[in-house]
């Protein structure tokens, strides 16, 4: 394969770019898929729940003992107590939308859909998630 010199211009603008990049320490904190040949791929899905954290295993199994071990009770006594969960998402949902803490909530509706409210004085949406659309419909 030939390379122009434009393109090897732009590769290494980018290389450049790559170097400089404040982030990039935190791309060894991730499982990239490996193509046949063992090469990363360019991973580039924003449908998806992006790449897995090397750290998300253990959130998990963490969670699946708490459920085993305390059951209902750990909505209250896990190391991570389930109910307040939407008080962890509060501030950085309300930021997300440009509204206060006091007009969002993040919610859990079933296994597959989750539902972020967001109310001012003003209007009102839901915001649906689930495995098959995202809605965004006024309320």
């Amino acid at each position: 394969m030939t390379i122009s010199a434009e393109t090897a211009t732009h590769l290494e603008s980018f290389e450049y770019l790559d170097s400089k990049d404040p982030l990039k320490k935190f791309r060894k904190r991730f499982y990239i898929p490996k193509d046949e040949s063992g090469n990363p791929f360019v991973y580039l899905c924003g449908n998806s729940l992006g790449l897995q954290p090397d750290t998300a295993e253990q959130y998990v199994q963490d969670e699946m003992n708490a459920w085993k071990q305390l059951g209902v009770d750990a909505h209250l006594k896990a190391k991570r107590p389930w109910l307040p969960y939407h008080e962890l998402l509060t501030s950085h949902s309300a930021e997300i939308v440009g509204g206060l803490d006091k007009e969002v909530v993040v919610m859990a509706v079933s296994q597959n859909e989750h539902c972020f409210q967001y109310a001012s004085d003003e209007l009102q949406y839901d915001i649906w998630v689930s495995e098959y659309f995202a809605n965004n419909r006024d309320v």
